[in-house]
């Protein structure tokens, strides 16, 4: 009977410990029925959110992997709800520069694209001009922690978004759809 119950504890523990650890990445998929392609969306909340008149607003980070037949292709996604363009530096009409850190390295800035939504920017390059989204990408597969800061449309200040970016490498490979080519 002792050994059942230390086979159950076991089990329970390790139960237990693998939701904690992916707790904070949400999964999402799906197929187009006019081409037959697949999706899939790995998503990281930020640890805390901000409010804007009472309501609460949580980033996130994202990949957005797409797979037609062999062909493989990726974008990086934030969402950080509406945004103020006064004071940051705007290189078009459709491209915003976000100042971001990774781990403990010196602050950088990336280049993002506005989606439809008006709430969520897609990767357009990295850290350093013209860093392709490929080398973009593994430096968040190799770090443990992305800041991300931006202002909030209509709040006073910046706000900085913290990820927890540990098990993204991971996640990235479990799935057909997630290939660099």
């Amino acid at each position: 009977m002792r050994n059942v119950r230390s086979i159950f504890l076991g089990w329970l523990l390790c139960g237990i410990a693998t939701n904690l650890l992916s707790q904070n990445i949400h999964v999402y998929s799906g197929k187009n029925l006019m081409d037959s392609s697949t999706w899939v969306r790995i998503e990281i909340p930020a640890n805390q959110p901000y409010k804007r008149y009472g309501e609460a607003i949580l980033p996130t980070i994202g990949i957005e992997c797409h797979q037609s037949g062999e062909k493989h292709d990726f974008q990086i996604l934030l969402h950080t709800g509406l945004v103020e363009t006064e004071g940051w530096r705007v290189l078009g009409s459709a491209e915003l520069e976000f100042r971001h850190r990774l781990d403990d390295a010196e602050p950088g800035r990336s280049i993002w694209a506005p989606l439809t939504d008006g709430e969520t920017y897609a990767c357009l390059g990295g850290w350093k001009p013209q860093m392709p989204r490929e080398l973009f990408l593994k430096d968040l597969f190799s770090a443990k922690r992305l800041l991300v800061e931006f202002q909030p449309y209509r709040w006073n200040g910046n706000f900085t978004a913290e990820f927890d970016m540990q098990g993204l490498a991971g996640e990235f490979a479990r799935h057909e759809e997630c290939k660099l080519n």
